[in-house]
């Protein structure tokens, strides 16, 4: 009997991945240049949209002895978040992608039988056996993540810190460059924790702020602001971890049994009821009076915020930017809303703008949340010196270009900003600038050299090497630069042409294409020029402001 060898078998997964992701970037091709694919694609993502906001119909007793009565009314949405934040950009995407570029595509779904029904009626040629296999494997994954959420768990119930003294706010899962010391803030830098220490959201009771950063040590930024690496303090004695190490395991082998019985949700639950055991065991004096979550995990919200919220403790997610509309053209389809807004089920929300707090409302799960205003709000910083910038500069803010094989991977159209797009932009922003006898100061979005577009990176050395342009360092907060800047252009509808308003600069979004619509929702009137000719009068106009004022 032949075996092949290990270095055939490398080279036979290595052709399959080649040849997948060939198909990937032809159908990703397709959805840039035919209107009727991407129409077709845009009608997967709104009719999974509409589907996932179904209950599974899931029995509030199925889960009896893994979470308690009252929590069990919250499962069937939770499960629903975490089948998409699971699959959405793994699996469904590029499965839609690939279905829209060719509707004979065998795609793999890995959700629930009844979504993949739906779908299947929708036109998908749905592959049931693989998709199943692909779905059981996610429930494999989500129990494990399970059992390693409750040993991080038992580790952390003595090596966190203990709880702090009178009322605390915890800031969940944060980037470690939204935090700053006291030096660091007194310097300049603009992050998030300085500006939840100063701002009154904080609440006046409020002694003591955790901020909880993934892979930290517990560290000190002053007398009143913590890191962590976990959300949870630790319990009070080895009583409390013996208890909590009971909860546990009943829970893990409850769980178990009922999945294998073939109650396939069962694994989606159980890093949640593992959480919420720990919370219960820590009783009303270890948890927080606030816990502030961000927008980069806006799909999931996590069982034991519903226990912390009948202590009494505020549950709010804070939108660190006001970029959620979906770009609207004059001539073409406009994009939907992405999956997953219609299930966001948070109590309070912090956000930028007016426009942004309709489309939450409109959008979100929970039609009774409240949704606070609060303006432009700093997210993160990086304790660089900002050079000495002339009187005649003007910051440019793009978006960055990604490589067409890392979008397609994860099933997502450039859209608006593709690397030619994105080019022309900063492009003609340069040429408009230096025309009007102004410096340009150009910041990257991010810098993301792992996933952004070649020809982009190309152009931007090219840029660097210019003597009237300053490139500044893509990790410095956009803050920063705007207060030492007359006036800024930005992609649109990127934060910073709403910074740069409240900092009562001039402020424009400037579109090369000249083909969105000017009354978007996101521009928050912020003057959306189109074309280079517009954009050449705006920086007239505002060099004779700039002359009359002096």
């Amino acid at each position: 009997m032949y075996f092949p060898s290990i270095y055939q078998l490398k080279n036979k997964i290595a052709r399959r991945v080649f040849i997948r992701r060939l198909k990937q970037a032809r159908a990703h091709r397709r959805l840039d240049t035919d209107s009727v694919v991407r129409k077709r694609y845009y009608d997967f993502i709104r009719f999974l949209s509409a589907v996932s906001i179904r209950p599974l119909g899931i029995p509030v007793s199925a889960a009896a002895g893994i979470v308690p009565r009252s929590y069990r009314a919250n499962l069937d949405l939770l499960i629903r978040q975490r089948l998409l934040h699971r699959n959405l950009y793994v699996h469904f995407f590029p499965q839609i992608m690939a279905s829209a570029a060719d509707q004979n595509h065998p795609a793999i779904i890995p959700f629930p039988h009844e979504w993949r029904s739906c779908l299947q009626q929708k036109g998908m040629n749905v592959q049931a056996l693989q998709s199943t296999l692909y779905f059981i494997w996610g429930q494999v994954l989500e129990w494990i993540s399970g059992v390693r959420c409750t040993l991080r768990l038992l580790l952390d119930s003595w090596r966190q810190p203990e709880v702090p003294e009178g009322n605390y706010s915890l800031l969940v899962d944060f980037p470690s460059a939204a935090v700053c010391n006291e030096k660091s803030a007194a310097a300049g830098m603009k992050c998030f924790s300085t500006w939840y220490r100063n701002n009154s959201v904080r609440g006046e009771s409020t002694n003591t702020v955790w901020i909880q950063v993934t892979d930290s040590h517990p560290t000190s930024l002053g007398d009143d602001q913590l890191v962590v690496h976990n959300y949870f303090p630790r319990l009070k004695n080895w009583g409390d971890r013996m208890i909590f190490l009971g909860k546990a395991l009943g829970i893990i082998i409850l769980t178990t049994g009922r999945w294998l019985k073939g109650s396939w949700w069962a694994p989606y639950i159980l890093t949640d009821a593992v959480r919420l055991a720990y919370c219960r065991t820590l009783g009303r004096q270890g948890m927080a009076s606030k816990y502030v979550f961000n927008n980069s995990g806006w799909f999931i919200r996590p069982l034991w915020t519903h226990f912390s919220e009948d202590l009494g403790a505020d549950i709010v997610i804070f939108f660190y930017s006001a970029n959620v509309h979906p770009l609207e053209y004059i001539d073409e389809e406009s994009a939907p809303v992405m999956p997953g807004y219609q299930l966001m089920n948070w109590p309070q929300y912090l956000v930028w703008g007016q426009p942004q707090a309709q489309f939450i409302s409109n959008n979100c799960y929970n039609q009774n949340s409240i949704v606070k205003i609060v303006g432009p709000v700093p997210f993160t910083d990086i304790d660089t010196v900002i050079p000495v910038l002339p009187d005649n500069a003007i910051a440019v803010f793009d978006v960055t270009a990604q490589r067409t094989v890392s979008l397609s991977d994860r099933g997502i159209i450039a859209d608006y900003y593709g690397e030619d797009l994105v080019i022309a932009f900063v492009e003609q922003a340069y040429e408009a600038i230096k025309a009007s006898g102004g410096t340009m100061v150009f910041k990257q979005k991010r810098d993301l050299p792992s996933i952004s577009s070649k020809k982009y990176l190309i152009f931007l050395e090219w840029l660097s090497g210019l003597p009237d342009v300053i490139m500044i360092n893509p990790n410095v907060s956009a803050f920063r630069i705007i207060e030492h800047v007359t006036s800024v252009i930005s992609i649109p509808f990127t934060s910073t042409g709403l910074i740069a308003r409240s900092n009562m600069k001039f402020s424009a979004y400037f579109d090369p294409t000249m083909n969105l619509k000017k009354d978007n929702p996101g521009a928050d009137n912020v003057p959306v020029l189109s074309g280079q000719e517009e954009l050449i009068s705006w920086l007239d106009s505002i060099s004779s402001k700039d002359k009359k004022a002096t």
